[in-house]
């Protein structure tokens, strides 16, 4: 895999303009084969990883997903504002991806080494903890 920062593309990490309280949430720069490590944990993580790997865009199951995958892909290679994903902490106190799995999947294939992410705060230090296992 490659090791890109962020920095090495044209793209922007924004938060989501709908998200409510944004000031309950810090935003996490977290080494993504980590957050994939813990991810993988996750029971509901299947449409997007398969054997704790990131699934292809050709591996997703519906059109839907190869759909955002692709809109995802189109907007981190065209320098586009990239929403970063929500994480919080799952069942099995691995970290879950709530929203924009997508872009954790696509930053993935391009070779990004890190991704940025929104936690909740009372849950920023332990999903910090766990991408850096």
């Amino acid at each position: 895999m490659n090791s890109l920062q962020s920095n090495d593309m044209k793209f922007k990490w924004v938060s989501a303009h709908n998200a409510e309280n944004q000031q309950d949430y810090v935003v996490l720069t977290l080494p993504l084969d980590g957050l994939i490590e813990s991810w993988r944990a996750s029971i509901v993580a299947h449409e997007w990883l398969y054997q704790g790997q990131c699934r292809a865009k050709d591996d997703l199951k519906t059109d839907d997903l190869k759909q955002e995958w692709q809109n995802i892909c189109d907007q981190f290679e065209s320098g586009a504002d990239i929403e970063r994903p929500l994480l919080g902490i799952g069942m099995l106190d691995n970290i879950e991806v709530g929203t924009n799995r997508a872009v954790v999947s696509v930053a993935h294939h391009l070779g990004l080494s890190s991704i940025e992410a929104l936690a909740p705060k009372s849950m920023a230090d332990t999903i910090d903890s766990l991408a850096r296992l």
